[in-house]
């Protein structure tokens, strides 16, 4: 994994769930349920991602940093969620 960020996303049951987004080194290979279960094995199950989305790089905004509402903006508009 090159890079990695976290967000939460609307759940009708639970409120919110841990989505994560992942960009793979080029070249890399990786399974969502390996990661899942390597981040279980480490994180309470309240944080453990329940979904990852695989990305070729994560945005960042106009200073660099990584853009985690437009991260949210994409899972909505790629999900539909309200």
């Amino acid at each position: 994994i090159e890079e990695a960020a976290t967000t939460g996303v609307p759940d009708p049951i639970y409120g919110e769930e841990v989505i994560a987004y992942v960009a793979l080194e080029p070249g890399a290979a990786a399974d969502a349920a390996e990661i899942i279960a390597h981040c279980g094995a480490r994180l309470p199950a309240l944080k453990t991602p329940k979904e990852i989305v695989f990305r070729d790089a994560l945005p960042r905004n106009a200073r660099g940093k990584l853009d985690r509402n437009r991260l949210l903006d994409d899972w909505k508009a790629a999900f539909g969620a309200a």
